[in-house]
């Protein structure tokens, strides 16, 4: 409604024309926001393998055997492109997870550590694995994209 009191009638195709520019502009956020996501996974692993304790073991718990940076690296691997933890209480343990990797520390969450070793075991590091993916198109995971109801 203008400012007279008056209505904008649009033509069918005014209407197909703005909607169109609406979906493209939604388009180009979601690939934007998809761009950043698959950036901070990259940032994430070369921290991890910069990190003074990059090269120790990990000699406790699901992850024992894997260095530190390996360890990490899988986790931000993991998270990012086999998630789980949707539907709650598991979308609390996801939560928590994710807040304990960002401190530093290696969640042992969901299947995580035995899927970074059956993927190790193939011959995959968490670089080469994540270089694959990105070719592949594989998206990172959105938490925009889950419906909860």
């Amino acid at each position: 409604m203008a400012d007279d009191g008056s209505v904008e009638q649009l033509t069918y195709a005014e209407v197909v024309a703005h909607v169109a520019a609406i979906k493209d502009m939604h388009d180009e956020e979601k690939s934007r926001a998809a761009a950043e996501r698959l950036a901070l996974g990259w940032r994430k692993i070369e921290a991890a393998y910069a990190a003074d304790t990059a090269e120790q073991l990990v000699t406790e718990g699901r992850w024992r055997g894997f260095s530190y940076a390996e360890a990490t690296a899988w986790c931000w691997n993991l998270f990012q492109f086999e998630p789980h933890g949707f539907m709650y209480p598991r979308s609390q343990v996801r939560s928590e997870a994710l807040q304990r990797l960002e401190r530093g520390e290696l969640p042992e969450v969901f299947n995580y550590p035995e899927r970074a070793r059956e993927l190790a075991d193939a011959g995959l590091d968490p670089r080469s694995y994540r270089t694959h993916h990105a070719a592949l198109g594989k998206p990172t995971y959105d938490p925009g994209e889950v419906r909860r109801s």
